[in-house]
């Protein structure tokens, strides 16, 4: 599909629903209601095109600090697409303040990008059904939004953080959270129309809301629809749709849970929405949004421990199919293997090996050019795309045994030697000193990431001739054997 008919046709669609369009560069189509903070973004790549939502407010919308709108209203829309069709699961990514050097707990603007299925699109009519599917419900949001606020224009809009009931109710959010007065990164404040009352903790990882107007829409419309499967696992709570496979660990489960019941007292009727870097509990009259992983990554982790459960579990699960791994892999096969893998991917423009296997590579296998998303972990300038072209670095470890920090050496170092920008890990088993390790790179704005076995096996989910391709490395073994 040529790219004038692609933008051609979101034209006519979004003018049937009376929003704003614009280009505001080459490429780059912005699609908004009439001075609305929430945009919807199309940006076209050599490949295709990456949408993505952004959400900021301004001084001259809402007196006082802002950081309460910003969180709060971009992830209402991100809660509002995962309950409703197409059921997708988003992915929050911070962006810093343009000035630097404000308070981190603040939340200057965010992205809101399609984690679950991904945000990049062919240029098709496949892609242009699905794109008009989320616009459709981006435009329901944008008029159900006021359901999940309450105002009240008779009363004056206020913002406080000296109100006595607000004081009170922070004295009660800190114990819920085990918050002690060493931990200073923290911010709260009182706001009318809206009405709520708000906490946010650094430390923590958590906002805590008392706005009874949220909470009830939120539940309203988990009623209304069959948004996901929800089943308990041994490890993490499963939620899966068709297009989203979500889950939570149970101990994020608890301390949800533990933090609603210290304020609200023991209730059955907590509900939870996952995002891919959210959990959002819900109770009578507070909100806790929980700033954790909820991603297919956690999700394959349960998958694995669901394994030696009962077959009614593994049906609904792994859809009658299980992955058998050969005990012993051959390194050459593994980084074909992992090409083909990287091919078939979103995005990915090129992928090359840099040397024969086992000789002198320079710490990378196969440096792979893609349009590649940014990592919710690293902060995001404004008004930039949270989607850049990157060289990546990939080192492929088709090891028996797992894949540690030390097995990894100079990140920094083969970076600059091959130019590239990022690293990904290819390995069938991965460490937590490795995971952990590549945590902090990203903290140091660093792309680092892995593909670990369930990775890979959510990728053969949706490329099963690889299988038949492989069957050296990976086939598929028969319920019965387990």
């Amino acid at each position: 599909m040529l790219k004038s008919d692609f933008k051609e046709a979101i034209r006519s669609y979004v003018d049937g629903f009376r929003l704003e369009f614009r280009e505001v560069v080459e490429d780059h189509l912005v699609i908004a209601r009439e001075n609305g903070r929430l945009t919807f973004s199309v940006q076209f790549t050599e490949t295709g095109v990456f949408v993505y939502l952004y959400f900021r407010t301004t001084s001259w919308d809402w007196d006082g600090e802002r950081t309460d709108l910003n969180d709060l209203l971009s992830v209402l829309p991100a809660a509002f697409l995962r309950l409703v069709r197409p059921f997708m699961s988003c992915v929050l990514y911070d962006i810093e303040h343009p000035v630097g050097g404000m308070p981190e707990c603040e939340v200057y603007a965010r992205y809101i990008g399609f984690g679950q299925p991904e945000g990049s699109l062919s240029l098709s009519e496949d892609s242009l059904e699905r794109l008009k599917g989320i616009l459709a419900a981006f435009v329901f949001y944008e008029h159900s939004v006021g359901l999940f606020l309450q105002f009240d224009r008779s009363v004056k809009a206020r913002y406080s953080f000296e109100d006595d009931e607000l004081k009170a109710w922070v004295v009660r959010v800190q114990a819920a959270l085990d918050l002690t007065g060493s931990e200073s990164e923290w911010t709260y404040n009182l706001r009318t129309n809206p009405h709520w009352m708000f906490f946010r903790s650094l430390d923590a990882g958590v906002s805590v809301y008392h706005s009874p107007a949220t909470a009830v829409a939120l539940r309203k419309f988990m009623s209304s629809g069959a948004a996901w499967t929800e089943m308990p696992g041994p490890t993490v709570r499963f939620f899966k749709s068709e297009l989203a496979h979500n889950a939570a660990s149970n101990e994020d489960i608890t301390r949800c849970t533990r933090v609603l019941e210290r304020l609200e007292g023991k209730a059955d009727g907590h509900a939870f929405i996952p995002l891919d870097n959210r959990l959002i509990g819900i109770g009578d009259e507070h909100v806790v949004i929980l700033e954790v992983d909820c991603d297919r990554a956690v999700y394959n982790s349960g998958r694995a421990a669901v394994v030696q459960r009962q077959r009614r579990e593994h049906d609904a699960l792994f859809d009658g199919r299980v992955y058998s791994w050969a005990q012993k892999v051959d390194g050459a096969r593994f980084e074909e293997f992992t090409r083909d893998l990287l091919s078939r991917r979103p995005g990915v423009v090129h992928v090359r090996q840099t040397s024969v296997t086992n000789e002198g590579d320079a710490n990378a296998d196969l440096l792979c050019i893609w349009d590649v998303p940014s990592l919710a972990d690293v902060k995001q300038p404004d008004r930039s795309v949270p989607l850049e072209r990157r060289t990546l670095v990939v080192q492929c470890k088709a090891w028996s045994r797992g894949v540690g920090k030390n097995d990894i050496p100079d990140i920094r170092d083969t970076l600059d030697r091959h130019e590239a920008s990022g690293i990904l890990i290819v390995a069938l088993s991965v460490r937590r000193s490795l995971v952990e390790h590549l945590a902090i790179l990203r903290k140091r704005n660093i792309w680092a990431d892995y593909w670990g076995r369930g990775e890979i096996e959510e990728q053969l989910d949706a490329n099963p001739d690889l299988v038949r391709k492989y069957p050296d490395i990976v086939s598929f073994s028969p319920l019965s054997g387990m």
